[in-house]
């Protein structure tokens, strides 16, 4: 049941971010396109997971996988009627590096998880608090806590409970809610490493350094750990967040997605929101100190993402 955990995860994220893609202009390098749909497919979760809430629609985990299958049916049915073609992976520079970069993000989803389950219990702290909120959302499927449950659930209500709710649809298919937790944290972290990669080759417009920069992300001993809490959820939004910001100067069509990934963010994590939001302000300032520009459609970005959150 782990494994179904697993593919629900990529279809659910995947299939989100491939509905939201189909309105950007396309991307050639097939590597990009695919994990650009699974990162913005992540902030598209956790907006629809906390507006679903707010209307008391069930959180489970057929109603998302439905909604992440409606759009790449349709590229499904086109290929097989040869209306798209097969995608080509050639040997280039850029694909070279960002397989690299994969089996970068694999050594260290590996070291992670090694270190997650080398006991078979959860760290002191947020982890148990988050374990009681999820085992709640998973078997409710609402994120509003009841009247006479006190101080319980400390990230449920007013708290944005965008990670707990993820986890919590992950853990109804797993039925394994430590196992759950400690993968799944990790996979985040580990996806991260991949969406630095992408932010940085299209900031630089080089796989190399961008290779580099993410090997060294990849050694820095104090970024991010196993520890289990909702700052994961915002370091994943707040990379893809960057990479389509800085997508803009392409095409104006990326403040979209960069809206939706900027009001993911704000509600991922209380003092985190701040602090990337904070982030955001300075990468406008110097992009616009840089290219001598207001950068309006990175503005625009920035209060979509206020007016979703």
């Amino acid at each position: 049941m782990s494994v179904l955990s697993i593919i629900l995860f990529f279809i659910i994220m995947w299939g989100l971010g491939h509905t939201i893609t189909r309105l950007l202009p396309a991307i050639n390098n097939p590597f990009e396109r695919e994990f650009a749909r699974l990162g913005i497919g992540i902030g598209v979760f956790s907006v629809l997971a906390i507006f679903f809430n707010l209307l008391h629609i069930p959180l489970h985990w057929s109603i998302f996988l439905i909604l992440a299958i409606i759009s790449p049916s349709g590229a499904i049915i086109r290929f097989f009627k040869k209306q798209l073609e097969k995608p080509k992976i050639g040997l280039t520079r850029e694909n070279l590096f960002f397989t690299l970069t994969i089996l970068v993000a694999l050594t260290h989803l590996l070291i992670f998880l090694y270190g997650s389950f080398s006991y078979p219990y959860l760290e002191n702290g947020d982890p148990w608090d988050h374990s009681r909120s999820i085992r709640y959302i998973a078997s409710q499927k609402t994120a509003f806590e009841p009247s006479i449950s006190g101080e319980v659930f400390k990230f449920m209500d007013a708290y944005p409970p965008s990670f707990d709710i993820l986890m919590a649809v992950l853990y109804q298919v797993s039925d394994n809610l430590i196992w759950t937790l400690k993968f799944f944290n990790a996979l985040l972290i580990s996806l991260s490493l991949i969406f630095f990669f992408m932010f940085c080759k299209k900031m630089t417009n080089d796989p190399v350094k961008a290779f580099f920069a993410t090997l060294i992300l990849f050694m820095i001993p104090s970024y991010m750990s196993h520890f289990i809490w909702s700052l994961t959820m915002s370091m994943v939004l707040f990379l893809p967040a960057l990479y389509a910001l800085e997508s803009i100067k392409d095409d104006p069509r990326w403040k979209y997605a960069a809206g939706i990934l900027i009001g993911a963010l704000l509600v991922s994590q209380p003092s985190m929101a701040v602090v990337m939001s904070f982030m955001v302000f300075l990468y406008w300032t110097v992009k616009t100190i840089i290219t001598r520009n207001t950068n309006k459609h990175i503005i625009l970005a920035g209060l979509l993402g206020i007016a979703i959150s």
